[in-house]
């Protein structure tokens, strides 16, 4: 048991603890259940990663599938007072309820539960799943030069002729690219410092510390989609998948066309591009360590011949150890926090973690500095205060943050922009079951893709789960889940990405965090169903002997004649269950400032030296990952302001 003073009390331990033996009961495909494994303490691993308001509505949710029995089977008894039988059936009800509340409550409570049930080491050895990676104990890669919270003992004043807010993608590119120009920078990150030495290969104990909110973003609308982003030293980069594309060109004509920014082409952009992918090695994954999640996925694309090929990936001596997304236990990964915030750092940068931005101080229409407050790093309350007046403010605090600091500010938003126009690239996956062992989280995470239908808006990319994040998504519970889960080594698992024209926003909601809303339109759903077909395609050509869809309806089709249930007469939006990890355009670029919020050289059209280095420019999808292009527009936004700095600076 957890000691006094739990995330969760009592009363709700015993709710999950019932609720988990239910999901996960004993014998059958393999001998442990959940009653083999201590979920609280894995809860209080896991859980402290979540908000107050996030754990409270969990709590709440708790509370609901204690207590629906009533309604849902007319028996006055919580669920732990029901028979087994009676369970299944409630369960059954729940999965299955055309209330989308209801089953939105089911999974939501079920993911959780895999979550944890799964990180227990014991069940991990009952699917065959073990850790690959074996760095050399008592490595130590971080920096003294980046002041934490533990290193700050009073209010800090600094002056700078360049303040960054951020330190992902956009801000450390920028901050490295200017303090290489010889710009003194300073950068601040809300986040804390964590590098290879953090990264213990258990997602359970690394996504409370590098996600924002256990990856529980939710945006408003219906379907809800969960949303995926990084916090910390590094941003995103730190738990992303290595994915490097470069924007397409056809990307690039739209904007010209339609988003007033003529001659914004690859030709002008190509050399930042470049330097950037010399910077973090950006190269074609290696066949030789690319795993066979890869290798089943080419096998399906060429049997339809379709076009594909490895994904190009910014590594160094990569060794497929699968954990991509939990900060790189062997530091081959060249996410920020180990290429370009050195390099920032050597070049003379100054950077604060565990520093909140709160503060943009304009005068006379200029931006001249930032405020805000040290953060204690647990509890996240303030302990000091933090001034930097500075010539030129960069805000690369990512496509929710960075609107959100605007809109609290009351800036750059005469128009009305600020905070429209989200995309998120909204996501779904298909799987499927093979006679042979794939073992799919060996090899490269994020491995290989399908770009035949990209010009449409959908895009495959194979990527490798741990059991214990496959688990949260696999349809089913109790010993059906578990046949599954024994079996979890045979799967190949496919995300499908969607270039979305759907359009969102992000406000300021209960206590200054993001309102985040978002519709999927009838065009996205009918792509994603499309996206869904053609992956069961790839996974049937490839010899799956069934694909699980992801769909309410129909979770597993056993044969290519069943994909043509994967259509819009059958299956609505919220029989769907989506997952975002690229929110953009809520600050978007543009040179007509009755429609954008920045220049294309990415200035504020209201305030003057205020300049933006996100992926909130971006004015549509990119319709493939987004990291290498914000670096390069970031990298380009060093340049023009290195070129002016006599003007700015």
């Amino acid at each position: 048991m957890v000691e006094r003073g739990a995330l969760l009390g009592p009363f709700y331990q015993k709710i999950l603890r019932e609720l988990g033996e239910s999901f996960m009961p004993g014998a059958g495909a393999f001998e442990r259940g959940a009653k083999d494994v201590d979920l609280e303490n894995l809860f209080e691993r896991f859980g402290k990663g979540f908000d107050k308001i996030t754990l409270l509505g969990f709590k709440l949710m708790l509370i609901a599938v204690n207590y629906l029995p009533i309604l849902l089977l007319g028996k006055a008894r919580t669920f732990g007072k029901l028979s087994p039988e009676d369970q299944n059936r409630y369960l059954e009800k729940l999965e299955q309820s055309k209330i989308y509340t209801l089953r939105g409550i089911f999974t939501v409570v079920k993911a959780l539960l895999a979550m944890l049930i799964f990180s227990d080491s014991g069940m991990e050895k009952s699917i065959g799943y073990e850790l690959l990676c074996h760095p050399a104990p008592g490595i130590k890669v971080k920096s003294e030069l980046v002041k934490q919270s533990r290193d700050i003992h009073s209010d800090i004043n600094e002056h700078a002729q360049v303040c960054v807010i951020g330190s992902g993608a956009g801000g450390a590119v920028v901050a490295k690219e200017l303090a290489e120009a010889g710009i003194d920078v300073i950068v601040l990150e809300q986040g804390g410092y964590y590098a290879q030495e953090d990264f213990n290969q258990r997602p359970i104990d690394v996504i409370p510390v590098l996600y924002c909110n256990n990856s529980s973003i939710f945006t408003f609308g219906v379907p809800m989609v969960a949303l995926s982003a990084g916090r910390g030293i590094g941003g995103t980069t730190v738990i992303n998948s290595c994915t490097c594309f470069r924007v397409p060109e056809d990307v690039l004509a739209d904007w010209e066309e339609n988003y007033h920014l003529k001659g914004l082409t690859m030709k002008e952009l190509s050399p930042y591009f470049q330097r950037v992918e010399d910077t973090i090695n950006v190269h074609p994954g290696e066949m030789e360590i690319i795993g066979k999640n890869a290798l089943m996925t080419r096998k399906g694309a060429e049997a339809m011949g379709l076009s594909h090929g490895p994904i190009s990936r910014n590594t160094r001596n990569c060794k497929g150890c699968g954990m991509c997304n939990y900060g790189c236990p062997e530091g081959a990964k060249q996410s920020m926090e180990k290429s370009y915030i050195p390099l920032a750092l050597k070049a003379g940068a100054r950077i604060f973690a565990d520093c909140r931005a709160e503060k943009i101080i304009v005068e006379d229409g200029k931006a001249v500095g930032v405020e805000g407050s040290v953060l204690e790093r647990e509890s996240q309350k303030p302990r000091y205060k933090i001034k930097i007046k500075a010539k030129v403010i960069i805000l690369a605090g990512g496509a929710i943050p960075s609107p959100v600091l605007l809109l609290k500010n009351k800036l750059a938003n005469k128009n009305g922009q600020v905070g429209k126009h989200l995309r998120i690239h909204p996501a779904a996956r298909v799987a499927g079951l093979f006679d042979e062992e794939i073992e799919q989280w060996k090899g490269i995470m994020q491995s290989y893709y399908v770009d035949t239908y990209r010009k449409e808006g959908i895009m495959f990319e194979a990527t490798g789960l741990a059991p214990c994040v496959g688990a949260m998504s696999m349809p089913f519970f109790g010993h059906r889940f578990k046949e599954l889960m024994a079996r979890f080594k045979n799967m190949v698992n496919i995300g499908l990405l969607i270039s979305d024209s759907s359009e969102g926003s992000v406000r300021v909601g209960l206590g200054g965090t993001p309102l985040i809303t978002y519709q999927i339109n009838q065009k996205d759903f009918l792509k994603t169903l499309k996206g869904i077909r053609i992956g069961a395609e790839i996974l049937f050509s490839a010899g799956a002997k069934m694909v699980f869809t992801g769909t309410r309806p129909f979770p597993v089709i056993e044969s290519r004649e069943e994909i043509e249930k994967i259509n819009e007469r059958l299956i609505k939006k919220t029989d769907l269950e989506y997952m975002a990890f690229h929110p953009m355009g809520t600050c978007r670029m543009g040179d007509e400032p009755a429609k954008a919020v920045v220049n294309r050289n990415l200035e504020s059209h209201e305030i003057k030296n205020l300049f933006i280095s996100d992926a909130s420019i971006f004015p549509t999808s990119l319709s493939v990952n987004p990291q290498l292009t914000i670096m390069a527009f970031a990298t380009r936004l060093a340049d023009f302001l290195s070129k002016e700095r006599s003007r700015y600076l």
